[in-house]
């Protein structure tokens, strides 16, 4: 392990947007403002295998607080994710 960062933001904003608007999810906003806000990830670590370097992102959420809503934030976090061709997986 070389490195893990937490609550890792998904930039940019406009990527998110997109991927959320291709499959027919509403985007997350702030509450006061109802302007997008920008999502982030639990961890992204940093790996070394072998002689590369790779990143694997996870979602950790309570499995009581698996809601619709959660679940459609974590398909927008899924697709961000494949589409960076980086390893994403949840944990409940």
């Amino acid at each position: 392990m070389i490195d893990i960062r937490e609550q890792f933001p998904l930039l940019p904003l406009d990527k998110t947007l997109y991927i959320a608007q291709k499959l027919g999810i509403k985007h997350p906003t702030d509450p006061k403002n109802k302007l997008p806000i920008i999502m982030t990830t639990d961890m992204l670590l940093t790996v070394k295998q072998e002689e590369s370097i790779k990143f694997i992102a996870h979602s950790i959420k309570p499995s009581n607080k698996l809601t619709k809503r959660v679940v459609e934030k974590l398909q927008i976090e899924k697709e961000f994710f494949k589409d960076q061709k980086i390893e994403w997986g949840t944990y409940y």
